[in-house]
């Protein structure tokens, strides 16, 4: 391993031991995430393989055999990219955005146009029409006729009359006023004058 590498290893080392290290249950997916980060910063496989099979522990319920961590290290390098991060001593790469272009007052001005153009030619604009003016206000409506109310003389002759129609006659040919007639019970009558 060369001293460039020694130094990109032993900066991966430290940060990998703060973050993940060896851990019961994630041993695998540790083991992964370093040889990832090797692979990513250029350390050739065979290196990375050597420094990952320091943590080869065959004791236990559980061992994590040389055969484990070399098919952890061949999986990782299949599957990221190699040497596409730059190591910088003592600090972690940044990634920078890209500088910012600053426009001349003009060149603003022309892009505020055509962006204005641009979103008339997509939501051009719709008048409203103005709501419809109200109906006119027409007269209320008339009430409806009012019947004119029965007296008591006359409820009387028309249930008699639905039972015997002659009482009508006699009352049509007698010409009786029934607005004005009173009903007066005889048997009382007869009982008070007696």
């Amino acid at each position: 391993m060369g001293t460039d590498n020694t130094a990109i290893v032993e900066g991966l080392l430290k940060w990998w031991n703060v973050r993940f290290g060896i851990v019961a249950g994630s041993r695998n997916a540790n083991i992964y995430k370093l040889a990832a980060a090797l692979n990513n910063y250029g350390i050739p496989q065979g290196d990375a393989l050597e420094v990952c099979l320091r943590y080869v522990d065959p004791s236990g319920a559980d061992p994590l055999t040389a055969r484990e961590i070399t098919a952890t290290v061949a999986s990782a390098y299949r599957r990221t990219e190699h040497g596409v991060k730059e190591w910088t001593q003592g600090t972690r790469p940044r990634d920078y955005p890209p500088p910012r272009r600053t426009l001349t007052d003009a060149q603003a001005r022309a892009v505020e146009d055509r962006l204005v153009e641009v979103l008339r030619k997509q939501w051009q604009t719709v008048a409203i029409p103005p709501p419809p003016p109200p109906p006119p206000a027409s007269a209320p409506a008339p009430p409806p006729p009012v019947a004119p109310l029965l007296t008591d003389a006359e409820i009387l002759l028309s249930r008699w009359a639905e039972r015997n129609p002659a009482i009508n006659t006699l009352v049509d040919v007698l010409d009786l006023d029934l607005s004005a007639a009173k009903i007066t019970n005889l048997q009382t009558t007869n009982s008070t004058t007696a």
